[in-house]
Protein backbone atom coordinates (compact mmCIF):
# COMPACT_ATOMS: atom_id res chain seq x y z
CA UNK A 1 0.00 0.00 0.00
CA UNK A 2 1.43 3.37 -0.95
CA UNK A 3 1.99 5.99 1.48
CA UNK A 4 -0.18 8.27 0.03
CA UNK A 5 -3.10 5.32 0.44
CA UNK A 6 -1.92 4.49 4.22
CA UNK A 7 -2.27 7.91 5.09
CA UNK A 8 -5.76 8.18 3.68
CA UNK A 9 -7.15 5.35 5.21
CA UNK A 10 -6.01 6.54 8.36
CA UNK A 11 -7.59 9.61 8.11
CA UNK A 12 -10.69 8.32 6.84
CA UNK A 13 -10.71 5.39 9.64
CA UNK A 14 -8.52 6.93 12.96
CA UNK A 15 -9.41 10.61 12.45
CA UNK A 16 -13.14 9.92 11.68
CA UNK A 17 -13.34 11.57 7.98
CA UNK A 18 -16.84 12.86 7.83
CA UNK A 19 -17.77 12.53 4.13
CA UNK A 20 -17.34 10.53 1.08
CA UNK A 21 -14.05 8.86 0.42
CA UNK A 22 -13.58 9.65 -2.92
CA UNK A 23 -14.02 13.57 -1.64
CA UNK A 24 -10.13 12.78 -0.03
CA UNK A 25 -8.20 13.46 -2.99
CA UNK A 26 -4.30 13.52 -2.97
CA UNK A 27 -4.18 17.72 -3.84
CA UNK A 28 -7.67 17.90 -1.19
CA UNK A 29 -6.03 20.60 1.64
CA UNK A 30 -6.16 19.23 4.75
CA UNK A 31 -6.20 22.25 6.48
CA UNK A 32 -8.13 24.89 4.92
CA UNK A 33 -10.55 21.47 4.56
CA UNK A 34 -10.69 21.40 8.65
CA UNK A 35 -9.72 18.21 8.53
CA UNK A 36 -6.42 18.94 10.55
CA UNK A 37 -6.77 20.65 13.69
CA UNK A 38 -3.92 21.53 16.04
CA UNK A 39 -4.95 18.31 18.13
CA UNK A 40 -5.30 16.05 14.38
CA UNK A 41 -1.64 17.47 13.26
CA UNK A 42 -0.49 16.08 16.06
CA UNK A 43 -2.18 12.45 16.10
CA UNK A 44 -1.04 12.20 12.14
CA UNK A 45 2.62 12.94 13.19
CA UNK A 46 2.71 10.84 15.88
CA UNK A 47 0.93 8.16 13.03
CA UNK A 48 3.67 8.77 10.89
CA UNK A 49 6.38 8.31 13.17
CA UNK A 50 5.10 4.65 14.16
CA UNK A 51 4.71 3.84 11.00
CA UNK A 52 7.38 4.57 8.91
CA UNK A 53 9.61 5.03 11.80
CA UNK A 54 10.74 8.36 11.26
CA UNK A 55 11.68 11.84 13.16
CA UNK A 56 9.24 14.74 12.83
CA UNK A 57 11.16 17.84 13.98
CA UNK A 58 8.87 20.53 15.43
CA UNK A 59 9.99 23.08 13.05
CA UNK A 60 8.82 20.39 10.10
CA UNK A 61 5.03 20.18 11.37
CA UNK A 62 3.67 22.86 8.73
CA UNK A 63 1.53 23.32 5.92
CA UNK A 64 4.61 22.73 3.17
CA UNK A 65 4.84 18.93 4.60
CA UNK A 66 1.39 17.92 6.04
CA UNK A 67 -1.28 19.94 3.86
CA UNK A 68 -2.20 17.38 1.18
CA UNK A 69 -1.61 13.71 1.04
CA UNK A 70 0.50 14.47 -2.02
CA UNK A 71 2.83 16.52 0.22
CA UNK A 72 2.79 13.97 2.96
CA UNK A 73 3.76 11.48 0.61
CA UNK A 74 6.66 13.64 -0.48
CA UNK A 75 8.13 14.58 3.04
CA UNK A 76 7.74 11.00 4.46
CA UNK A 77 9.91 9.99 1.11
CA UNK A 78 12.31 12.50 2.03
CA UNK A 79 12.56 12.06 5.23
CA UNK A 80 13.03 7.61 4.96
CA UNK A 81 15.70 9.10 2.13
CA UNK A 82 17.53 11.15 4.16
CA UNK A 83 17.98 8.23 6.72
CA UNK A 84 19.06 5.98 4.08
CA UNK A 85 15.45 3.96 3.93
CA UNK A 86 14.09 4.70 1.22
Amino acid sequence: MSIRDRVRRYIIEDLKWPDESSLLTDDFSLIEGRVLDSIRVLSLVQFLESEYGIEVLDTEITSQHLDTLARIEEYVNMKLAQSGRA
